[in-house]
């Protein structure tokens, strides 16, 4: 495979990895009342837990893949926190996984390795009292 036909599919490959869709599933707790959904711009994102009193209702689980910016993240976030019908979302957990990548060409092998990542967070969607 020449080079010059080797950068268009690279280039393909990595708009494909730059343009993944961020994954948000909203799971509910089975304890408390089902709230109605609330408004995405009015969630606010806590990065501790609130001292205010606060029913827990239910994990906004978020997965992204590659680099993606904050505000992006957090929009998803009070996205799948006000369907739960939550005030805030207390983020408990932000990971980044790091695996390895290898670029083969079919008649040569490896040309080429790198590293790609995936990011998870996991919060809590909370309602005031």
């Amino acid at each position: 495979m020449s080079p010059r036909t080797a950068l268009p599919i690279l280039a393909a490959a990595w708009l494909a990895v730059a343009c993944a869709p961020v994954t948000v599933r909203s799971v509910p707790y089975a304890y408390p009342a089902q709230q109605p959904p609330t408004l995405s711009e009015q969630v606010a994102i806590l990065l501790q837990e609130p001292t205010r009193p606060n029913i827990k209702l239910g994990e906004v689980l978020v997965d992204a893949p590659g680099y993606v910016s904050r505000e992006r993240l957090e929009a998803n976030v009070k996205s799948g926190a006000a369907n739960l019908g939550a005030d805030a979302a207390w983020i408990v957990r932000d990971d980044t996984r790091l695996f390895p990548i290898v670029y083969v060409d079919p008649w040569w092998g490896p040309v080429g390795s790198g590293t790609g990542s995936t990011r998870r967070l996991i919060a809590v969607a909370i309602k005031y009292r």
